[in-house]
């Protein structure tokens, strides 16, 4: 065991306020729903101290159900298939990356849907993503394995690097993947969930 110090407890309070300051009550409306959004904000505001009710949420639940527009999944998958691919993106990946992103969405991940295409609308026409990547392996052994994304959607390279990492767990029982040189790989728990799509379990982590 090793337990934590006073000073690294009292870090950990800080850590703690300044997520709440920048990410729920700042950021709010770009992380959450804006439904969440705006109870969370109310519930962390220094300005009160009392908790929002159930009552209080479900009222703001009602007005922001009035706003919204409900677009089904198949449709939206099929038109954000068409933006990409009209970008120069080959059919398959274009397909690929819109599920990507409709699955996120259907998790309830706003930040991370397909809000995101606005980003990659103008990373693929400026020329800061390739459309049209080769992936090619940097290094490989029995357990582990490096790609080069080529410059190209992270979805693309962070897909296959999975796959081939549970096949090789397949065969010798634990294995490991890293990808560099590619844009944004979404969200994390893209792969996390693709592992489990393969009977494993699996960790992803992303930075940039």
């Amino acid at each position: 065991m090793f337990p934590l110090t006073e000073a690294e407890i009292r870090f950990l309070l800080e850590a703690y306020r300044f997520f709440i300051r920048n990410y729920v009550i700042k950021y709010g409306q770009h992380f959450f729903h804006n439904i969440y959004a705006s109870c969370l904000q109310r519930e962390t505001s220094h300005d009160r101290c009392d908790i929002i009710s159930d009552n209080d949420c479900e009222s703001i639940h009602d007005r922001e159900s009035q706003r919204m527009i409900r677009i089904p999944p198949e449709a939206l998958h099929s038109w954000s298939t068409e933006v990409l691919a009209a970008l120069g993106v080959p059919d398959n990946d274009a397909t690929h990356i819109a599920r990507c992103l409709i699955d996120v969405d259907l998790r309830g991940v706003r930040s991370h849907g397909t809000r995101q295409l606005r980003r990659y609308v103008k990373e693929f026409r400026n020329g800061l993503v390739n459309t049209t990547p080769v992936i090619r392996v940097l290094r490989e052994t029995d357990h582990s394995l490096r790609l080069d994304g080529d410059g190209g959607a992270g979805y693309l390279v962070a897909s296959r690097a999975t796959d081939s990492t549970c096949d090789k767990t397949n065969t010798v029982g634990l294995a490991v993947a890293a990808t560099c040189n590619h844009g944004h790989v979404g969200s994390a728990g893209i792969y996390a969930r693709r592992v489990l799509s393969h009977g494993f379990i699996g960790w992803c982590v992303a930075g940039g």
